[in-house]
């Protein structure tokens, strides 16, 4: 059923560890969510990253207390810090700061290709 349902968005739930994000869900226009997506960590040399999907459709580039999206299939990401720490995000050319418990969303306003 989910292969048929229109994307509109993502929501990216950050926790405690290290790599920042405990998981993404892909959000519905039904408002429905979606089981967590898959995830791969990339242990770099100087910058890991973390990718989510069966393609590796939503990525971050993971910093201490920090994410930088550098690629995603949908235009809306809704973050849910259920941290215990404030975390810097840099998504679609934007900066949103959550602290502990908060919760925040970033759309890309610029015209896809």
């Amino acid at each position: 059923m989910e292969n048929t349902l229109k994307k509109s968005g993502a929501r990216v739930y950050l926790d405690k560890n290290d790599m920042i994000i405990q998981k993404v869900t892909y959000v519905y226009e039904n408002g429905t969510e979606s089981k967590p997506l898959s995830k791969f960590v990339h242990l770099g040399m100087f910058t890991d990253s973390i990718l989510f999907g069966d393609e590796c459709d939503i990525r971050f580039f993971v910093y201490l207390n920090s994410l930088k999206l550098y690629d995603t299939d949908v235009d809306t990401l809704e973050f849910i810090n259920n941290s215990h720490r404030t975390i810097n995000i840099s998504c679609f050319g934007q900066q949103l700061t959550l602290n502990i418990g908060e919760t925040g969303k970033l759309t890309n306003t610029e015209n896809k290709k």
